[in-house]
């Protein structure tokens, strides 16, 4: 069973029902590494994000797809 998420909506600043297309899993794509030239701190937000926004919503019971 999921529990229900009210995310924040920072440019009206309120918060919003959090409706997934498909009950009960969220899918979410974040591009991938864009490297030039050495490797840089900021090359991690990327799977920083992913994990940010993941366990939360594992942890109020939806199944998270990552691609």
């Amino acid at each position: 069973m999921t529990k229900e998420i009210k995310p924040c909506f920072t440019l009206g600043r309120q918060l919003m029902d959090f409706i997934p297309i498909e009950a009960g899993k969220v899918r979410i794509y974040a591009c991938g590494l864009t490297v030039y030239n050495y490797a840089l701190i900021g090359n991690l937000r990327n799977y920083t994000i992913e994990d940010v926004l993941r366990i939360p919503l594992e942890t109020h019971g939806y199944q998270a797809n990552m691609s």
